[in-house]
Order: structure tokens, then sequence, then C-alpha cells
């Protein structure tokens, strides 16, 4: 009997644990999941979920994340048609620590909780270092000259020898593919340098240089340029374009000095013709002394002969002065040939150099043409 009573105690304490349970048990179920199975310092989380069946209303939950330093995410959701969600967060500050993390969904009677996992590793520190990395080129090339392009690297201050170039290409002129420059020639304090040979019949335009350097594991690119243009003449034309205006100036010198040297000579010819006239002239002005005190024709018939004879010297001096002039005017053409290559000074000292033989022909014809006027009219009064 005492153990028939010990059994309907025992049931009815179990009916009244147990009923609260069954009154209260779980009809419906949640479910929720992130965008990700795993993340990295600084990566974006978006939690999603749903209950099932969908409850009446617009009910809440409970969102939580909680991973090996505690909780590190909380925040309440609205369900709405069965769906919910939170609003995305950032996986970063000193709670996230690399390891796996639970996402819990709950808090919403008559359903069961739902569960999710993800890992999270935090990214490794990286340090950045200041680096240069700066170029050059030649700014302008002619066709069949060497452009030159030079770098500079330094990083942290510090200039970078034996740099790792990964890339250095020329881009010519209507190219769809790039050239390779080749090695670097290394110079001083961190400086490096290549040479592009322009061929003769190379394009002109806009020559594009890109060059890439590889520094404790970072790339670091630059780029510069030349332009390449043929309307510009080159080195070896000016030198000959020099080479021939020296010529020409030197023939103009050497001619200019022959004329000197005929002006100087004619210069002592007019000076023996300016004697010669003086002493005609004071023999002319001897002559009306010498008819009144002498009286006689034999007399001034030997004075004509001594000014005959001085106008033979005279005109022997007139002549040898026209060579003279003749030998100028040669010189001067001779001057004028050799100066057509310098066009404006040449015809300038041409000009010059022809007015002034122009001159001295023209005062030696009118002397001459006086002094024999002079000496007809003599004679005529004589006979």
């Amino acid at each position: 009997m005492k153990t028939l009573t010990t059994a309907i105690t025992a049931l009815v304490t179990a009916l009244l644990v147990l009923a609260p349970a069954v009154a209260f048990a779980a009809t419906g179920t949640i479910t929720v999941a992130t965008n990700a199975s795993s993340y990295t310092t600084g990566q974006t989380i978006t939690i999603t979920g749903t209950a099932s069946p969908a409850p009446a209303g617009t009910p809440e939950l409970i969102v939580q994340v909680t991973g090996p330093s505690g909780v590190v995410f909380r925040e309440p959701a609205t369900v709405t048609a069965g769906a919910f969600s939170v609003p995305p967060f950032t996986a970063a500050g000193a709670d996230w620590v690399t390891g796996t993390y639970t996402v819990l969904a709950g808090g919403l009677t008559g359903y069961s909780n739902g569960t999710s996992t993800f890992t999270f590793a935090t990214s490794p520190t990286t340090s950045t270092s200041a680096v240069t990395f700066e170029a050059q080129a030649s700014s302008v090339v002619l066709p069949g000259d060497t452009a030159m392009v030079s770098a500079l690297v330094v990083s942290n201050g510090a200039p970078v020898s034996s740099a790792n170039f990964t890339g250095s290409w020329l881009w010519t002129p209507g190219s769809s593919t790039p050239t390779k420059l080749g090695s670097a020639t290394a110079g001083p304090a961190g400086t490096y340098e290549w040479s592009f040979p322009i061929a003769s019949s190379g394009p002109s335009g806009l020559y594009a240089v890109y060059l890439a350097v590889t520094i404790s594991g970072s790339t670091y690119w630059t780029q510069t340029g030349f332009t390449v243009s043929s309307s510009i003449a080159s080195s070896s034309a000016l030198a000959a374009a020099m080479t021939s205006l020296t010529s020409s100036l030197t023939s103009i010198s050497s001619a200019v000095g022959g004329l000197g040297s005929t002006l100087s000579t004619m210069g002592g010819q007019l000076t023996g013709l300016q004697s010669s006239v003086s002493g005609i002239s004071t023999t002319l002005g001897t002559i009306p002394g010498m008819i009144k005190a002498v009286g006689s024709v034999n007399n001034i018939t030997s004075t004509i002969n001594s000014i005959a004879s001085g106008v033979t010297g005279l005109q022997s001096s007139m002549t040898s002065l026209g060579n003279s002039v003749t030998s100028a005017t040669n010189a001067a053409n001779s001057a004028s040939t050799a100066a057509s290559a310098a066009q404006t000074a040449a015809n300038n000292a041409k000009d010059a150099i022809n007015s002034t033989s122009t001159y001295v022909l023209v005062v030696v014809v009118i002397a001459a043409i006086t002094l024999v006027l002079e000496l007809a009219i003599l004679v005529r009064k004589l006979s």
C-alpha cells in the first residue's frame, strides 16, 4: 500500500513539473545566417534570418554575436512576414580577435533559437615605407640621336642602391605594344639611367616611358616621356651650315683685303697724278712770262713740247689708275660673289664697293677732259 502511495505521489509531481513545459513547448523554428563563412579585419558582416511559421504581427527577437572575447554584437531585429535582418556592421576593434564566432537569434515566444557560426582572423599589420620614385627624360630628341631616361629611387629618406626594376617600357608613337628599355645603368645617390637610340627614320611624336620598381614587396610606378621632332635641324646639319657660312665669310674677308690693297695702290697713283697735274699747271703758268720776255715762237714751241710730255706722263698715270680701278672692280666682284651666301651683308658691301669705283672713275674722266680743253685753248692761242 505504501508503495502505491509513493508511485502516485511521484506521478503527480511529474505532471506538475512537465505541465508547464508541455503548455509552452516550441512550435516554430528560427534560422540565422551570415553573408560569409569567414572574415578578416575591416570586412562587413550582414546577418539575416527567418522565423517559420511566420508569426502574426511584427514581433522582435534578439540577434547576438559571441566570440572568444565575449559578446561583440547585440541588436534587436523585427520579424516581418517571417523574415528579419540587422544593419550590417564592421568586424573591427579590440574585441575582435582570431577565432570562431557564434551567431544566436532568439527570444521569440514559441520559437526555438537559431544559431550559426563563422570564423574571423585579424589582418597582419603591414608597415608602409615612404618611397620617392621619379623619372625624367630628354625633352626633344632628333632622329638619329639617343634619348636618355633617368630615375631617382629613395626609400625612407635613403637612396636605394641595386633597385629591383620590375618593368621599363617605351611606347613609340602609333604603337600598340611597348618596347623594353633593357637594364638600367646605376648612378650615384639612387639614380639610374637608360639610353634609347632613335632611328634616323623613327616617327615623330611623343614617346611614353613607364617604369616600375619593387621595394619590400610593394611595386611603385612612375612615367615620363620625350618628343622626337624631325622639323628641327640635326647637329650634323647645323655643323655643315656653320662650316659653309664660315667659308663664305673667309672668302669675303680675303676679297675685301684684296680690295683694300688695290685702293691703297690707287691712292698712291692719285697722288702721282696730282703731282703731274700740278707740274703742268706750273709750266702753263710760265708761258705768259716767256711770251713777254722772249717773244719767240721757238721758245713757246719748246715749252709746249714740255707740256705735251707732261700730258703724256699724265695720260700714262691715268692709264695705270684705270688699271687699278679695274683691279678694284674685280676685287669688288670677287667679294660680291663670295658674299652671296651671306645675302644682306654681302649686298650692302657690294653696293658700297660699286659706288666707290664709280666715283673714282668720274673724277678721273672730268679731270682729263678739263686738262685737254685747257691745252687745246692754249695751243690755239699760241698758233
